[in-house]
């Protein structure tokens, strides 16, 4: 994996979760606490996705499925 350093600037809010979040999964870096935190937003944004695309195909076939239930009660 290729890394990058930065120098960044964060509010003292944002600093104390990524210190606790540090301590709570027992990590010793910063950048490491943002990486994991980044790749479970990755994950996150995934499953949405997948999710929408799911609800969409269920709407389209309950939609045809109507569509011909109707045309054949009529």
């Amino acid at each position: 994996m290729e890394t990058k350093c930065h120098m960044i600037i964060i509010e003292k809010e944002t600093d104390q979760y990524i210190q606790d979040y540090i301590a709570r999964h027992k990590l010793r870096f910063p950048g490491e606490a943002i990486m994991n935190i980044c790749q479970k937003y990755r994950e996150e944004k995934k499953k949405e996705w997948s999710l929408d695309t799911i609800t969409e195909a269920v709407s389209e076939n309950l939609h045809d499925v109507l569509r011909d239930e109707l045309k054949n009660f009529v």
